[in-house]
C-alpha cells in the first residue's frame, strides 16, 4: 500500500504587507547577491533576540489568529547552517517565552516552496516500524485483505508567502511612509528558517528554510531539525 499526503498553505496576514516598488538585495551565500521581490510591514509583532541561537525571531500572525509564520533569522551572514545545528534539542517554549510584542518594521522576501518528503525513516527512528513491515503490519481495520502493509509514504507540502491584498497593501504602504518614529528594523535579506505555527494547539505545522527566494517553486527533499516544544 502506498500513502500520499498533500498540504497547501497560503494565509492572509492580519497586518498586511506592502510590496516594495523595487526588487531588493538578498544574499543567498557569501559573495553572492540577487535581487528579489520584497514586502514590508510595520506594526506590533512578537520579537525575540535569541543569543543561544545567535538569531532574531519574529512572529507574523495570519487572519483569524489560529496560525502564524515564525521567522528565525541568523544574525551572521552564512549563519544558517550553525542555526540549524543549534536547533537540535532547543525548546520552542523557551523561544516563545523570550519573545515580546513591540513596534517593528519587518522586511521579508516573497517565496514559494514545494517539498516532497518520504518520512518512513523518521517514523522508524521514533519506534513506528511494524506498519511498514510485510511480516508485522496489522491493517485489518483498513482492509480484510491479508498481507497489507505500507510500502511507501510520500508527503507533498507547498508553502507560499507573499503580500495578501493589493488594496490593503496600498494603504499600508502609504501609512509606512507617513508614520515617523524609531522602529527596530528586521530585514530578512539572507537565508533563514520559517515555521508555520498552530497557535491554539502549540504545534509546528510546517517548517523549512529559505536559501534563495529567487528560485522558482521547486520540488525537492529537505530536512529541518525541529526544536522541541516541551
Amino acid at each position: 500500500m502506498l500513502l500520499f499526503n498533500g498540504m497547501y498553505f497560503r494565509g492572509s496576514w492580519r497586518s498586511p504587507f506592502a510590496p516594495l516598488e523595487q526588487r531588493e538585495a538578498f544574499y543567498p551565500a557569501e559573495g553572492r547577491k540577487v535581487s528579489v521581490p520584497m514586502m514590508r510591514s510595520r506594526g506590533a509583532f512578537r520579537v525575540g533576540h535569541i543569543p543561544e541561537l545567535d538569531s532574531v525571531a519574529v512572529e507574523l500572525p495570519y487572519e483569524g489568529d489560529r496560525y502564524s509564520l515564525l521567522v528565525l533569522l541568523p544574525n551572521a551572514a552564512g549563519g544558517l547552517r550553525s542555526l540549524v545545528a543549534d536547533l537540535a534539542g532547543y525548546s520552542l517554549r523557551n523561544l516563545y517565552e523570550s519573545m515580546a510584542s513591540r513596534e517593528v518594521e519587518v522586511t521579508l522576501p516573497c517565496f514559494a516552496i514545494e517539498t516532497i518528503t518520504r518520512p518512513i525513516p523518521v517514523f522508524s527512528k521514533m519506534g513506528v516500524s511494524d506498519v511498514f513491515s510485510a511480516e508485522k503490519a496489522d491493517l485489518r481495520g483498513v482492509s480484510s485483505a491479508g498481507g497489507l502493509f505500507v510500502q511507501d509514504l510520500v508527503q507533498l507540502v507547498t508553502v507560499r508567502v507573499d503580500n495578501s491584498s493589493s488594496v490593503l497593501n496600498q494603504i499600508t504602504s502609504s501609512s509606512i511612509e507617513s508614520r515617523t518614529g524609531s522602529f527596530e528594523k528586521i530585514v530578512a535579506d539572507k537565508p533563514f528558517l520559517y515555521f508555520v505555527r498552530d497557535i491554539s494547539d502549540n504545534l509546528v505545522v510546517v517548517a523549512g528554510k529559505v536559501v534563495n527566494p529567487e528560485d522558482r517553486p521547486t520540488t525537492y527533499k529537505t530536512t529541518v531539525v525541529l526544536p522541541t516544544i516541551s
